[in-house]
């Protein structure tokens, strides 16, 4: 997966959880989810963002791209 596609999709989680971009956590995101495909990545964001109340962990991202 590519890293600035990646932050792009980081940046729309942050705002959605109206959270300021912390670039570290960005970073540690990357770290574990960039083994999948992009496109599983971000159909995991955008659901998390639809039934998650608070700002997912990388483990409820990997549990949405598992599904």
């Amino acid at each position: 997966m590519d890293e600035k596609e990646f932050r792009k999709l980081m940046a729309i989680m942050f705002t959605a959880y109206r959270k300021d971009l912390d670039q570290e956590v960005a970073k540690s995101y990357y770290l574990w989810l960039k083994e999948y495909p992009l496109e599983d990545v971000k159909r995991a964001v955008y659901n998390a963002v639809k039934v998650i109340k608070f700002f997912p962990s990388v483990s409820e991202l990997i549990e949405m791209i598992h599904g």
